[in-house]
């Protein structure tokens, strides 16, 4: 899927039809939303089969796959392609995020207001170890704003649950990894306002570790618990949209019931970078 020319990696359109990703086209149709770039969608099932982690994906969506548009481009649905169809939706208008042409690369993203912007996935079936990847952009600062959060058991604010998630704090200086009891459990530096970035999470059951731009960042030592019955957020931890939300550009997110090994992140780093230019 990816070719070197010259040391660069390069996209390569896949050689066959893949029945996942056509079935996915069709859903996506057929509910009347807008496929934005089905090579771009076909490309990144084939690569995740190839490395053997479809399956265990929970959550795939990129403002270059599909979205429904509930006019003038607010994002009310934005397409889960992982098979498990936990789309993410927001059906209030004034909370919808904008999408948007030329956020990164040429490419498309969705513009989250800060202020009240967030989207909701279905709850899923979420394991003890994780692999959550986002690519991103922050417009400017926010009280300890959030990019997307997998939920966790224990109530440490409410509404908010404890999370798995991205989390910027008000400093801008630090990117969290929150992890359930401790919610700046793994850190990188902050990109600078308006700067994309790729950033990812892992956790192998007992440590989390932050990546920033396929750059390790630290770990640490946590404990989390999955909690099923509350839905994945994106752009705010609050399911009403208006805690913590985040003031910036999202383009591309994913979650993983796996710990993926460093031979499948640096594979999904290197395809993601050769699509949207980050690094």
């Amino acid at each position: 899927m990816l070719r070197s020319y010259m040391g660069v990696s390069r996209l390569q359109n896949p050689t066959s039809t893949d029945a996942n990703a056509e079935t996915q086209i069709r859903r996506i149709e057929a509910d009347g939303g807008k496929v934005v770039d089905a090579a771009w969608l076909r490309l990144v099932i084939g690569t995740l089969k190839a490395q053997g982690i479809y399956t265990s994906c929970k959550f795939l969506a990129d403002a270059n796959f599909a979205f429904k548009n509930a006019g003038d481009n607010k994002v009310s649905k934005l397409y889960d392609i992982s098979g498990n169809n936990n789309d993410a939706v927001q059906a209030t208008a004034a909370n919808q995020p904008i999408w948007t042409k030329n956020v990164q690369g040429g490419r498309y993203g969705m513009v989250f207001d800060g202020t009240d912007d967030v989207l909701s996935g279905n709850s899923s079936t979420y394991t003890t170890q994780f692999t959550i990847m986002a690519v991103a952009n922050r417009t400017a600062n926010g009280s300890y704003s959030h990019i997307m959060v997998v939920p966790g058991t224990t109530a440490w604010q409410t509404p908010s649950y404890a999370d798995f998630g991205f989390e910027y704090t008000a400093g801008s200086t630090v990117l969290n990894i929150m992890c359930d009891e401790d919610p700046k459990a793994a850190t990188v530096t902050a990109p600078a306002n308006g700067i994309s970035f790729l950033v990812e999470g892992l956790y192998d059951g007992t440590t989390v570790y932050s990546f920033l731009n396929g750059a390790f960042g630290n770990s640490n030592i946590v404990g989390f618990t999955p909690n099923n019955t509350q839905p994945l957020r994106i752009g705010s931890t609050g399911i009403a949209g208006n805690l913590y939300p985040f003031n910036g550009k999202i383009m591309s997110l994913a979650n993983f019931s796996v710990y993926l090994t460093t031979a499948q992140r640096t594979a999904l780093e290197a395809f993601l970078n050769a699509y949207y230019s980050i690094y």
